[in-house]
This record gives C-alpha cells, sequence and structure tokens, in this order.
C-alpha cells in the first residue's frame, strides 16, 4: 500500500513551488525583455495577457498548493497553521528564486493564500 507523505515531510511540496516561481521568474523577465526591445506596435498586446506557459505554470502551482493544503488539513492543521505554513513556503520558495519586486512578490502570495483557503476548505 503506497502512503502519502506527511505534511511534515521536508521534500514537501517546496520543491515543485521552487522550480514553478523559477520557470515564472524566467518568463516574466523573457516578457519583460521582449515588451522593452519591442517596436511600439507591438505594445498593443493587453495589459495582464498571459502566455501559455505562465498560464500552466499558474495552474501546476494551484494544484501543488491544493495538494499541500488538503493534506495539511487531513493531518489536522488548523486553519491559522496552515496559513502560516503556506506564506512560509511561498516567501521561502521567492527568496531561493531571488525575486525582489514586492508588487509581484504580494500579488503571487495574494493567490497562493487565495487558493489555500479554497482547497483548506473545499470550494
Amino acid at each position: 500500500m503506497h502512503r502519502t507523505a506527511p505534511a511534515t515531510d521536508p521534500a514537501g511540496p517546496e520543491p515543485v513551488v521552487r522550480r514553478a516561481l523559477h520557470e515564472l521568474r524566467i518568463e516574466s523577465e523573457r516578457r519583460r525583455r521582449t515588451v522593452h526591445d519591442a517596436p511600439v506596435a507591438l505594445l498593443a498586446i493587453p495589459e495582464g495577457a498571459a502566455s501559455d506557459p505562465l498560464v500552466g505554470l499558474l495552474a501546476e502551482l494551484r494544484a501543488v498548493t491544493t495538494r499541500f493544503v488538503v493534506r495539511l488539513r487531513a493531518d489536522g492543521a488548523p486553519p491559522e497553521q496552515m496559513l502560516v505554513r503556506v506564506k512560509a513556503m511561498v516567501r521561502d520558495a521567492l527568496a531561493a528564486e531571488g525575486w525582489r519586486d514586492p508588487e509581484c512578490m504580494r500579488e503571487l502570495t495574494d493567490a497562493v493564500v487565495g487558493w489555500s483557503i479554497d482547497a483548506y476548505y473545499d470550494r
């Protein structure tokens, strides 16, 4: 019988989160360079339009977050502890990837926290 690792497993979702954040940062930098180097006509792309790889990475990050939170809830973690763990995981992954833009960090953290609350309460 295959047993799921406990939520306290140090391997946990962190490697997947770090990889997703790393790829998000690379995609973000690529898009920023493209915008800065592009002719003015190409800047008509709607702000906030995400590329397919970026959408895929966010979906993967949400899926990993959901699995992590569901496991925490199954292990009996109260919602307050779950939020502390999720925020710490995101903060550590962002720091490991060298994210420095406070607005991007806040937006991503807010998204992950929202997904976590939805997953915890199975919305």
